[in-house]
């Protein structure tokens, strides 16, 4: 960390030379002449304090100013991936009407989570988050009861005791599938909800709705039940699965 006496010495010269200092890290971050610049690089690669340490100062903080900035970028990169899941391109156009038994066997939600990790790795991620938000974030008190009272742990007899007697009792291996089998289901979950927001954004990305209508219809399942999960965003419309039988 540079001195105080040092960062006036800078200031000073770059008062002198009419640069203002936000002037020169723009300069050195945009002008082509030095993108590969040592010093740029090395800015580069303390990105991220730089960003911490303007998220910390008191004056944007208050102002709002880089949390805004930052949710307007995080909001356009959800967008962009959203707009790219939702495209034709992504082969998440289902058309209920022409629907082969062939497109129905080779339905896989497995391959789905993949596409989408891999073509919406941030939506991917963020929703990751919030389905494990009780586990990762320090903000849900799991120390709670469902009252909002102080739960008293670590009797014989509490939740506590015997989960940790739980988790003992467990040998590796079904240790493992659980593990397993909790990712499984999050990515299961991750591919509905992002279906439904793929339909939200452009209606003929159906793929999910159209398999789940037609295996509904199927199962003899009563319209109604089928009208709901339609409204609910997780199937196509009675009409439309009536189209493919």
């Amino acid at each position: 960390m540079a001195s105080a006496e040092q960062v006036e010495s800078v200031l000073d010269v770059l008062k002198f030379s009419g640069i203002r200092p936000f002037e020169f890290f723009l300069s050195l971050l945009t002008d082509q002449r030095f993108k590969n610049h040592t010093k740029t690089l090395k800015l580069l690669c303390h990105g991220q304090e730089l960003v911490e340490a303007l998220r910390k100062h008191p004056q944007s903080v208050a102002g709002g100013n880089l949390a805004d900035w930052a949710g307007e970028i995080t909001r356009d990169g959800y967008a962009r991936e959203m707009c790219a899941l939702s495209a034709e391109a992504n082969s998440s156009h289902f058309n209920v009407s022409h629907t082969s038994v062939q497109q129905l066997e080779q339905f896989s939600i497995e391959d789905m989570a993949r596409g989408m990790e891999e073509m919406a790795p941030m939506l991917w991620k963020f929703l990751g988050v919030l389905l494990s938000a009780r586990v990762t974030s320090s903000h849900c008190d799991l120390d709670l009861d469902r009252d909002g009272d102080q739960r008293m742990g670590g009797g014989e007899g509490s939740d506590d005791a015997n989960d940790k007697g739980y988790w003992r009792e467990l040998g590796e291996g079904e240790l493992e599938g659980l593990v397993f089998g909790d990712r499984q289901r999050s990515a299961q979950k991750k591919v509905i909800i992002l279906s439904i927001l793929m339909q939200s954004t452009n209606r003929k990305s159906n793929a999910l709705q159209s398999v789940v209508g037609i295996f509904l219809q199927s199962m003899h399942t009563p319209q109604k039940v089928i009208e709901t999960f339609a409204r609910m965003g997780i199937s196509v419309s009675i009409n439309m699965v009536n189209t493919a039988i």
